[in-house]
């Protein structure tokens, strides 16, 4: 009778321990390093749909992972890194898989140099990607339609040197984004996919050679990081046409070495850049038309831009939140006496970097007498009077002028400093680090130019 009871129960035993061994999932960091450890997933665990922990997938041999057909009863992982195989040239096997899950700062899709990968097939059924997806480095992948079905808002994406992507079709189904990259992608001629994202909290799209416009982005209305945008070293980027919903950047919003750019029409709603709005080394832009909504930004920067002619589209800007205007290295341009600038620089405690432009908008002095604020024998400056080096760790030399009363003042209008030129040290000597400004005067009249302290 004892016997009987102990072999029954042995048997239970035997039978828990085989569904325990083969029915449950592994926990942890999972990684698949042959064909063979993929073929023998679904004899091992019959019943595992959900990877509590991260999946990598990478080859240990070259061409050692042709396809991931024993993946097949995935449902969930947590983190999924697809890395470094050569022969893999879809994802077919994946087709059950609709969530990765962690939430944590690891958490993320990571498709990554897989030299073969054409297309991302086998992720049809794919519905969320809690925090980050990656595809980075497949020189073969030519479409992502396989994400076709993905719909979460809380992505960051980052799709860079895929040098064969000819189109982002297959990211429709997202709206809100936390981050947007899109780089070194060669063959992209247009971001169209993305054409439900409105609101992302940064976007960068940069080195992408044949990129023309930004149609694709059409719905964006916000940038809410304070990274902001920058869109930099797109050689046929020739407009920023689908950036017409956008209304606000909470961070910098550059636009920078775009050599074929003619126009910023695109930026026609957009208001608000609570950082540095710049565009600069845009060789072939000529105007700003489409900025004439543009009245709030800290910092205007408008630099090296070969071509650049005319800044009227500036005339609305609401000075009154300006701190501190770049303006320098645009040899075309000679008007600048708009009302606004005017007002701005008349006020020697405001900042202002002006050089390097044509005549008529080449220093504030040139502005200023254009604005009518300045007569000719007031104007210090047509003594060609300058301040070198600027900035400075300490020493500087005005050059120009041989006489005349400093002062040197903080941005606060405060003065820290009075002394004659020619008798007494010109330095910074005990000031902190920052924005200063020197004035000198004589009865010749009077000039004030910033002088920076580093």
């Amino acid at each position: 009778m004892n016997s009987k009871i102990l072999f029954s129960g042995l048997l239970v035993f035997i039978i828990s321990a085989s569904n325990f061994l083969f029915g449950q999932c592994p926990n942890g960091f999972v990684t698949f390093t042959s064909q063979s450890q993929i073929d023998n997933f679904i004899i091992n665990y019959p019943n595992c749909t959900e990877i509590n922990g991260t999946l990598k997938i990478e080859e240990n041999v070259s061409g050692g992972i042709t396809n991931l057909n024993g993946l097949a009863q995935i449902t969930e992982v947590e983190t999924l890194r697809i890395q470094y195989n050569s022969a893999l040239t879809n994802l077919n096997g994946l087709n059950n898989l609709t969530t990765i899950t962690n939430d944590q700062s690891s958490g993320r899709l990571l498709i990554r140099n897989n030299q073969s990968l054409e297309n991302l097939d086998g992720l049809e059924n794919l519905q969320e990607v809690q925090r980050y997806f990656t595809i980075l480095e497949n020189p073969m992948l030519s479409s992502i339609e396989g994400l076709g079905n993905l719909s979460s808002t809380t992505l960051g994406i980052e799709i860079n040197s895929n040098p064969s992507l000819i189109s982002l079709t297959g990211l429709n189904g997202i709206t809100i984004t936390r981050g947007l990259s899109i780089s070194y992608n060669d063959l992209l001629i247009d971001l169209d996919g993305l054409n439900n994202i409105t609101e992302t909290g940064a976007l960068s799209i940069h080195n992408n050679q044949n990129l023309i416009n930004l149609e694709g982005l059409n719905n964006l209305v916000s940038i809410t990081g304070e990274i902001g945008a920058r869109i930099e070293d797109n050689s046929s980027l020739e407009s920023v046409d689908g950036l017409d919903s956008l209304v606000s950047s909470n961070g910098f919003f550059t636009i920078r070495n775009n050599t074929a750019l003619t126009n910023v029409e695109g930026l026609a709603n957009f208001t608000t850049c609570l950082n540095m709005f710049g565009i600069s080394d845009c060789p072939s832009l000529t105007n700003l038309s489409g900025l004439e909504n543009l009245t709030n930004a800290p910092t205007l920067a408008f630099v090296d831009n070969d071509q650049l002619n005319d800044i009227s589209a500036l005339s609305n800007f609401d000075i009154n939140l300006l701190y501190q205007i770049l303006l320098y290295g645009n040899p075309e341009l000679a008007v600048c006496d708009y009302p606004n600038i005017c007002q701005y620089l008349n006020n020697p405690s405001n900042y202002a970097s002006i050089y390097n432009n044509a005549t008529g908008c080449n220093t504030r002095e040139e502005i200023l007498q254009a604005c009518g604020l300045l007569n000719n024998n007031e104007n210090l400056g047509e003594n060609n009077f300058s301040i070198y080096p600027n900035p400075t760790s300490n020493t500087f030399i005005i050059s120009g002028i041989d006489r005349g009363t400093i002062q040197i003042t903080d941005s606060h209008g405060r003065i820290l400093k009075t002394f004659s030129l020619g008798k007494d040290e010109t330095s910074l000597n005990g000031f902190a680090e920052g924005i200063y400004f020197v004035n000198i005067s004589n009865d010749k009249g009077s000039v004030t130019k910033q002088l920076i302290k580093i």
